[in-house]
Formats: structure tokens, C-alpha cells, sequence
């Protein structure tokens, strides 16, 4: 059970890096896995095939001499690093002006929200149930702001 644990929470890693990243969802990807231990490494690499089917992986490195490779995006799970390197699969550039256009849109319906939601008239006149949708709407727009921002700053990283 521990062992598809780990299997299982490496492929939603991988799937995460990808979704997160804009990988194109057809595009095979190359996978560096390392750990300190060599017991995940082990395990992981007993079911590499299911790790390349599940996470579309083309190539699958298990605790490779090169190290981390550069411009990857990382994730970890237990003591596993997990990196997939993005030089060639996606453009940086092209990525960076999409989440900035985002960053914009969304931040104006962010600040159009709050403005409403910190109207007295809008609170004290609305039915509590149409408040509480707001908020709600609010919370989300809000919690996907700070995403695409996580999101911007890592791009940015990679770009160097």
C-alpha cells in the first residue's frame, strides 16, 4: 500500500508540474527523480511503466549522476525530488506575457469585487445568501490570483 502511495502521489505530481506549467496534455516529457534514499528510488523505478503510461513520461531518470537540470520545474513528494525540464516544451516568454495578461484581467475583477463587498449599501440591502455567493466568488478569484502569481514568479525563475 505504501509503495502505491508513493507511485500514485508521483504520477499526481508529475500530472500537477504539467497542468500548472501549460504542458501540452499530448506532449511526452523527460522526468528526473532523486532522492537522498534509495529505497522511493527503487520502488519507483519497479514501476517506471506505470509512472511513463500515467504521467505521459518519455524518458524516466531515477537518481541520474548529472544532478537537477536546469530551467525545470520541481516538485517533491516524501524525500523524492522530482524535476521536468521545460527548455523546448514550452515558450517562457509566450507563457510569461499569457499570465501577466491574466494577472491583469483577474486582478480588476478582484478589485471589482471588493469594492462591492465593501459597499454598506450592497451589504445591507442584499439577501444574505447573495452576500455569501460574493464572498465566496471573491475567495476564489482571490486564492487563483495568488496561483497565477506562485505561477509568474516561477516562470520567471526559469526564464533566468
Amino acid at each position: 500500500e505504501a509503495e502505491m502511495n508513493l507511485v500514485m502521489a508521483t504520477i499526481t505530481a508529475i500530472r500537477n508540474i504539467r497542468g500548472e506549467m501549460n504542458v501540452p496534455p499530448g506532449t511526452q516529457v523527460e522526468v528526473f527523480l532523486h532522492s537522498p534514499e534509495v529505497a522511493p528510488v527503487e520502488t519507483l523505478n519497479r514501476h517506471r511503466q506505470s509512472i511513463q503510461i500515467l504521467g505521459r513520461v518519455q524518458d524516466l531518470h531515477c537518481n541520474s549522476a548529472t544532478g537537477p537540470p536546469a530551467a525545470a520545474a520541481k516538485a517533491v513528494v516524501d524525500t523524492v525530488e522530482i524535476f521536468m525540464p521545460l527548455t523546448g516544451i514550452i515558450d517562457f516568454k509566450e507563457e510569461a506575457k499569457r499570465l501577466d495578461r491574466e494577472l491583469e484581467k483577474l486582478g480588476k475583477e478582484v478589485t471589482q469585487a471588493q469594492r462591492k463587498m465593501s459597499n454598506e449599501d450592497f451589504l445591507a440591502k442584499a439577501p444574505p445568501e447573495v452576500v455569501a455567493k460574493e464572498q465566496a466568488k471573491l475567495q476564489a478569484q482571490t486564492d487563483k490570483l495568488q496561483k497565477l502569481k506562485f505561477h509568474r514568479e516561477r516562470i520567471k525563475e526559469l526564464m533566468g
